[in-house]
């Protein structure tokens, strides 16, 4: 009798035990996935007014396969990124 106690004790400390990592396994789960969708809100990338201008440069570069930006008022890094993108 005294061994059957022992073991329903050390089962019940095993359960609990269980039920204690599963806990805190979902709120790990929970608390990246709040973190890693919270990151992107929708919001464009651009300003409103840099999305087309980069798109149109990355599109040039892209049709004419060169290099070369057909205009440099904005930085090079945002069409040639695009550039790859498109590849």
């Amino acid at each position: 009798m005294k061994y059957l106690l022992k073991r329903v004790k050390k089962n019940i400390r095993s359960l609990k035990k269980d039920r204690l990592q599963l806990l805190l396994l979902a709120v790990l789960t929970t608390g990246i996935l709040l973190r890693v969708l919270g990151v992107y809100p929708g919001y464009s990338p651009y300003h409103p007014d840099e999305g087309k201008a980069g798109y149109s440069s990355a599109w040039y570069m892209f049709i004419n396969r060169t290099l070369d930006l057909p205009h440099y008022h904005y930085p090079a890094l945002i069409p040639t990124v695009e550039l790859i993108t498109i590849f």
